[in-house]
């Protein structure tokens, strides 16, 4: 599969992007399969390219906090970043620290805002029909020059990738 990759730190270039095939991933078996017709970059993957939250030897990391796709049993999700709320008592709404997985809109995992935030803000987006700022569509391809692009201050928020 085409993937947007985090390769390397190098001093003179924070922007050590590629755009290669890599091997499907295996999900574990409490975890559903999205496949990301559509992915932004935004800040969150400039930092991670700069070495904030990432280390050398995480890489190379397919970069990402957020996308849309379709799951293993065709429904619509969203994926997105969310944090734990410490409102929330001993109830853990991240489930899994590293990804959050919305299916027909119930949030089954989580880690930026909270789950019930989120939640909010997808109704929101349904019953006005606002949507995020989207500075430019790309095939996947672009992702390094996207990532270029974020770098240089050339993107208002996000660049989108889509999948062919």
């Amino acid at each position: 599969m085409l993937a947007v990759l985090a390769e390397r730190f190098p001093v003179d270039d924070p922007l050590g992007v590629a755009a290669r095939d890599i091997a499907e991933p295996e999900a574990p078996a409490d975890l559903a399969t999205v496949e990301v017709r559509a992915a932004s970059r935004d800040q969150h993957d400039l930092w991670s390219l700069r070495g904030v939250g990432l280390t050398q030897e995480q890489l190379p990391m397919v970069l990402g906090t957020d996308g849309a796709g379709i799951d293993d049993k065709g429904r619509r999700d969203v994926v997105h970043a969310v944090i734990d709320d410490p409102a929330a008592g001993d109830r853990d709404e991240t489930l899994d620290p590293k990804r959050l997985r919305l299916s027909e809109r119930s949030v089954v995992r989580s880690t930026i805002g909270t789950r019930d935030q989120l939640v909010t803000l997808l109704d929101l987006l349904e019953r006005t029909g606002l949507r995020p700022s989207v500075d430019s569509v790309r095939p996947l391809e672009d992702g390094p020059a996207a990532a270029a692009a974020l770098a240089a201050g050339e993107v208002h928020c996000k660049a989108v990738l889509v999948s062919a």
